[in-house]
Parts: structure tokens; C-alpha cells; sequence
């Protein structure tokens, strides 16, 4: 099979599937995702400003409900971004934390961020 599927189009399979009934599902580059009008009229793709990143697409959630809609609420996180906060919950101390990073147990985003 795999030596046949580049003797076709995408275009061709999918009119060969369709004429004979046979079950399939088109599979999309990462390019033809952005245009493709299932996507669109979903609205699944948000746009949102990320701190460090800029301007960034990215898959909105899957459940979506009337009462309760859903977004992205927060951007994604930077490595270390969350390492201090997290042991904190675990009950860390905070001297424990620096120990952790200085040891380069835990990366810190914090630690190696710019200060300029």
C-alpha cells in the first residue's frame, strides 16, 4: 500500500473513495488545517499574544458548551515558568527551591530570564 498512495493525488483518492463508497477521512497538512472550512466555521483555531513568543495560533478547547464556554485563558507556559510555583504547592520551602535550582535539580525561568 505504501508504495502505491504516491502514484495518486489526495484529490484523486479522496473522488475514488467517494465513488465507491468507501468510508475515509482526508488527512490535512498543517498548512491546509489554517484554510480548511471545517476549521473555519468551528472557529477551533484562536489567535492570542503570548508574553515572549508574540503573536500565536493556536487549537481553541475541543468542548465547547452553552453554558459553560471555554477559551484560552492562559498562555503556554515558558520552561520553568511554573517550577517555583509547583514546589511551593508540594510544600517546598523556598530556601529548598533555590537549593533545587542552583544545583540545576529545577530549572527556573525566573532564574535565567534577562534582567535587561
Amino acid at each position: 500500500m505504501d508504495a502505491a498512495y504516491p502514484k495518486f493525488t489526495t484529490a484523486d483518492l479522496c473522488e475514488r473513495f467517494e465513488s465507491e463508497d468507501v468510508p475515509y477521512s482526508r488527512l490535512n497538512s498543517r498548512a491546509e488545517v489554517i484554510d480548511d472550512p471545517q476549521i473555519q466555521a468551528m472557529g477551533a483555531l484562536l489567535n492570542y499574544q503570548h508574553p515572549t513568543a508574540g503573536r500565536v495560533r493556536a487549537p481553541r478547547p475541543a468542548a465547547q458548551f452553552e453554558q459553560t464556554p471555554s477559551s484560552i485563558y492562559a498562555h503556554t507556559p515558558e520552561l520553568g515558568e511554573h517550577s517555583a510555583e509547583i514546589l511551593r504547592e508540594l510544600a517546598y520551602g523556598q530556601s529548598e527551591i533555590n537549593q533545587l535550582i542552583e544545583q540545576n535539580i529545577v530549572f527556573s525561568a525566573l532564574e535565567h530570564s534577562d534582567p535587561g
